[in-house]
């Protein structure tokens, strides 16, 4: 199974749904991009990337020179991940505008839903109107 592409702000990507951890996000430049620096939740400088496919762990060179992206397993719980584009290799030159993506990770459904209900009480206790009603 695969993640939609683009992945949705707020996307709650289920180990147990998808049927692996081993996960790649890959950043869609346009225009002259010489690397990209990836932020993953409160490291700014996860990984930088200097050549396409823009990818989170990176990727190799399959038999027919196509790209072959690394794995990547985030921890289950809420992350934020950060793309900057940069004209240069290695994040140097005047950094473009960063893209953002918030997303859950989950390793079963059930959890998912316990989630779900805390955000609901949580969110609650602050006045927001948030519903969880999702068939699971």
């Amino acid at each position: 199974m695969r993640l939609p592409d683009p992945i949705a702000d707020g996307a709650v990507i289920d180990y147990t749904v998808l049927g692996t951890s081993r996960l790649s996000i890959r950043a869609n430049t346009s225009g002259p991009v010489g690397s990209v620096r990836f932020g993953y939740d409160a490291t700014a400088n996860y990984r930088t990337e200097n050549e396409a496919p823009y990818t989170i762990a990176g990727d190799g060179k399959t038999a027919s020179g196509g790209a072959d992206y690394l794995p990547w397993t985030p921890a289950t719980g809420n992350h934020t991940l950060t793309a900057t584009p940069y004209p240069n290799a290695d994040g140097t030159g005047t950094a473009g505008p960063a893209t953002s993506l918030s997303f859950m990770v989950t390793n079963n459904t059930m959890n998912l839903a316990v989630n779900q209900w805390s955000r609901f009480f949580q969110e609650a206790g602050n006045g927001a109107a948030w519903w969880p009603w999702t068939m699971i």
